[in-house]
């Protein structure tokens, strides 16, 4: 019932929209193709020509960064590479704009962006800065360790108990 209700809502240029109205938006299209994705890794039949149109959709809307753009772009972006990575569509040069200007994301825009350089290339050399980065930002007390945001960064949905969760699933999936 849940998928069918997902695929009910895919518009016509494959994406999904936040409120119902008929523009896609690439945040919330990048979490229905992540949820399909890990959905069909769980072992539920998915229909393919969905995520599919999805998968198409974030390969058509990919930001255009610039140098000056807002770390939010930039955290989406990287959040959107992470996505296409999972889905096995992501392309080698697609990650060198984004790591050359990783002063723009936020934690979580760095462990995403890790994450798909890892599915990527395994032994790319630069995924070990990324997480020398994150272990740098590491925030240790009696109660254990954590991650904080210098900012909130509403416009992607995310908080400091997120940024930790992210930041975790980075480490465990990598190393």
């Amino acid at each position: 019932t849940a998928l069918q209700k997902i695929y009910s809502k895919q518009l016509y240029d494959g994406g999904w929209n936040w409120w119902d109205d008929d523009v896609s938006d690439p945040q919330t299209s990048a979490y229905v193709v992540y949820g399909l994705i890990e959905a069909k890794e769980s072992g539920y039949e998915i229909s393919q020509t969905v995520l599919d149109n999805g998968i198409a959709y974030l390969k058509d809307n990919l930001p255009d960064l610039k140098s000056n753009d807002a770390s939010w772009q930039y955290n989406r972006y990287a959040f959107m590479l992470y996505v296409l990575a999972r889905a096995d569509e992501l392309r080698a040069g697609q990650t060198n704009f984004i790591f050359e200007h990783r002063a723009s994301l936020d934690l979580y825009g760095e462990a995403y962006l890790a994450q798909a350089m890892y599915l990527l290339n395994p032994e790319d050399p630069r995924i070990s800065t990324l997480l020398s980065d994150l272990a740098t930002a590491t925030v240790q007390s009696a109660a254990g360790a954590h991650w904080e945001e210098t900012t909130k960064d509403y416009w992607n949905w995310n908080s400091d108990t997120r940024t930790t969760a992210i930041v975790l699933n980075a480490f465990v999936q990598i190393d």
